[in-house]
């Protein structure tokens, strides 16, 4: 809540496309978004994610899919709270977020804003650059910063 209004900040991991509890795992991601933004009373919010999906702009070994697909793989079956199609805004960045040490992953860690009024994101970037910092561990994902703005006063 920022003064008197409010949105869901989700952070999540999604499950690995390729993997046996994949639906499972999206499925509950669904539930807690559909609990959380119905007990806060709004339909605006920010995914922090690992996604496990890459941009489809990109020709990597993720399955290929747009901020706009994944926000409506997560609302698609509450069409009560989500009747009309999400307003989203990404800062998704073109490059390897995922994992130390071949960075081999695209662009699959994001941050995405769904239903604020005149929304965007700037100065996005990767801290580390497009390498790691001596301390990175096995399968560390590349951090994202951003500077996210919207005009005030309810969705879109």
């Amino acid at each position: 809540k920022v003064g008197e209004e409010r949105f869901v900040v989700l952070v999540a991991h999604f499950p690995h496309k390729n993997r046996p509890h994949f639906q499972e795992g999206i499925d509950r991601i669904k539930s807690v978004l559909k609990k959380v933004s119905e007990e806060a009373k709004t339909n605006r919010f920010l995914l922090i994610a690992d996604t496990n999906f890459d941009n489809p702009a990109a020709d990597r070994q993720v399955s290929p899919m747009s901020s706009a697909d994944i926000i409506s793989l997560l609302v698609e079956a509450d069409k009560e709270r989500w009747s009309d199609t999400p307003k989203v805004a990404s800062s998704s960045i073109e490059g390897n977020t995922c994992c130390w040490p071949d960075l081999y992953g695209g662009s699959i860690d994001r941050i995405i804003a769904v239903n604020f009024k005149k929304s965007s994101f700037k100065n996005t970037e990767l801290p580390f650059g497009t390498g790691s910092p001596p301390f990175a561990a096995q399968n560390m994902h590349n951090p994202i910063f951003a500077e996210f703005a919207y005009m005030s006063g309810g969705a879109r």
